[in-house]
């Protein structure tokens, strides 16, 4: 049975479509190679593949005869390539040294042995079978970035796999800081703006790494940091979008984020934690963990309790190092935030300080500037008094508070009103009744318990069937129910609006349908974590000033 490649939507609404490649330059992984001449290699080095295709120009003399499941060049590779020295070795594979034989060109070659799907013992010890080698390569030949290293195609027979890659001659990060004990702030600075810079387009993709560290972070040429490369995509994952959820257990033990040891669901903000983690050896020659004992490590971890940074690391340092490194899985800064921080923009040129933009804005905003067509969303002003949201009105747009503030309303059966939250400049408003789709994929699904709501202690109050239901019971009835539908998956609910926003001060706004708000959470982990996080965060409190004031919210 050959692997099934997912995809994803690409492009925001309202914005324009991205070139694709025409279908002569790439073939499908479902389809036979057609019978068209290769250019000679030569002149040419095969094209990126994606996620879902192979490039049909490669290495050969002539068209490429591929697997029609793997897409794995089937013919003999020492028709093309002459093999030298052993550049590294591992458990189930070795890297070599290789030569074109045509164009004469350097390239590095890793073998692997192909590991049968019923060897358990052999996969336990991290061996894999022919079907997860051809993941592992072709959702590293869909990342195009000067960061990630560069596959260029793949061989296979029966029994091992031939992966052709640029040939890295800057050896591995580790090495590095083991000869040198740590890196200066400014030349770690530089090392991690490139992984940084590498991890944006990773992420942006909907791919976990989930092996990052030191010994797979290589330089392609020796002394030359600006030269970085991501290597070993061997546990990564791809997700339908943005929304997936993780869940096997799997990294390396230094730098495996909490939310893995605790048995959570999680997202690329595990990637963010080994950079911290990466970043504090950096600077300190050491892991920010470590402990002899494993378990002991682990409950360290599991806690956040790092060892703290040497003297001499400075002030910003630490900052962007706690902020790596926060427990707090959501509030952990994505790879475009890091970027922003003020340590990496700091040790860089004059013109990345003076395009700086504040970290502390809202990740859909962000992401938003980044990711769609200028004027795609609409800017409105209000004045004082003005309504943005009227109570019962169709729930369809949510808006980013730009300036000023607003309170939220809620109309009381008696006609009175009461006030139950205020919001300011940076935040959104009118998210709770807009309807969007359900979660992204899991790799595992979650156990049921993992979606159960919590219970107020004010809710645990059973009736007596001495007396009749109150308004308080129907309240509290009405209440639960809402968490429920919020909480099931974070499938946010609702269509109504169930709350006036009027605007306490002069206020600009920008505004962001509901087709607009789902693409970007489908594009962007940071900003729907955010986004489930305030939902949670002001259910709990609309439920809880609910109670307090007798309020029944439709």
């Amino acid at each position: 049975m050959g692997v099934v490649f997912s995809s994803c939507a690409d492009e925001p609404p309202q914005s324009n479509p991205k070139h694709e490649l025409d279908d002569d330059d790439r073939i499908q992984v479902v389809k036979k190679s057609r019978s068209r001449s290769s250019l000679n290699a030569a002149d040419h080095e095969p094209e990126p593949g994606t996620f879902e295709t192979m490039p049909t120009k490669s290495f050969t003399a002539s068209a490429p005869v591929r697997d029609p499941e793997t897409g794995g060049i089937t013919t003999p590779i020492t028709q093309d390539f002459r093999f030298g020295k052993v550049l590294g070795t591992g458990g189930f594979a070795v890297v070599k040294q290789c030569t074109h034989l045509r164009s004469k060109k350097s390239y590095a070659v890793k073998v692997m042995n192909v590991v049968e799907p019923t060897n358990e013992a052999d996969l336990e010890e991290g061996g894999m079978t022919l079907p997860e080698i051809a993941e592992e390569i072709r959702l590293t030949m869909s990342l195009a970035s000067p960061q990630v290293v560069r596959i260029y195609d793949f061989y296979q027979t029966p029994k091992h796999v031939y992966v052709l890659m640029e040939f890295l001659r800057g050896g591995e990060l580790l090495d590095a800081v083991m000869n040198l004990g740590s890196y200066s702030e400014k030349d770690a600075a530089m090392i991690m703006k490139q992984l940084l810079t590498g991890l944006v387009k990773v992420h942006e993709q909907n791919i976990t790494h989930r092996d990052l560290k030191l010994e797979n972070l290589i330089l392609a040429e020796k002394g030359k940091l600006d030269s970085l490369r991501i290597a070993d995509f061997g546990l990564a994952k791809k997700m339908k979008t943005s929304r997936g959820k993780l869940s096997a257990q799997c990294g390396s033990p230094a730098y495996v984020a909490p939310e893995i040891i605790l048995g959570q669901q999680y997202t690329p903000a595990v990637d963010m934690w080994a950079v911290g983690c990466i970043l504090y050896c950096l600077l300190n020659g050491k892991l920010p963990f470590y402990e002899a004992d494993e378990q002991a490590m682990f409950r360290r971890i599991a806690k956040g309790q790092m060892h703290p940074p040497a003297e001499s690391v400075s002030e910003a340092a630490r900052e962007l190092i706690g902020q790596l490194l926060c427990a707090d899985k959501v509030t952990r800064l994505t790879a475009a935030e890091a970027l922003e921080h003020r340590w990496i923009t700091g040790a860089g040129s004059a013109s990345d300080k003076d395009g700086a933009k504040p970290i502390n804005r809202s990740r859909m905003e962000r992401f938003a500037e980044t990711h769609m067509d200028a004027g795609a969303l609409e800017t409105r002003e209000l004045k004082t008094g003005d309504l943005l949201i009227k109570q019962g009105a169709r729930a369809k747009e949510i808006f980013l508070i730009r300036e000023g503030s607003c309170e939220v309303v809620v109309k009381k059966d008696d006609g009175s009103e009461v006030k139950v939250a205020e919001r300011h400049a940076g935040e959104f408003v009118g998210e709770m009744g807009v309807k969007l789709k359900p979660d992204g994929d899991y790799d595992v699904l979650p156990p049921s318990d993992a979606i159960a709501p919590k219970k107020d202690a004010r809710e645990t109050e059973s009736v007596s069937p001495s007396r009749s239901p109150t308004k308080r019971d129907a309240v509290v009835g009405k209440i639960v129910g809402l968490t429920t539908l919020l909480r099931v998956k974070n499938k946010w609910m609702g269509g109504r609006r169930g709350a006036d926003v009027r605007a306490t001060t002069p206020m600009k706004v920008v505004v962001m349908t509901a087709d607009q708000m789902q693409w970007i959470l489908e594009h962007d982990y940071g900003a729907d974590g955010e986004m489930t996080k305030t939902i949670k965060s002001r259910a709990e409190e609309l439920r809880r000033q609910s109670l307090d004031n007798e309020i029944v919210v439709a």
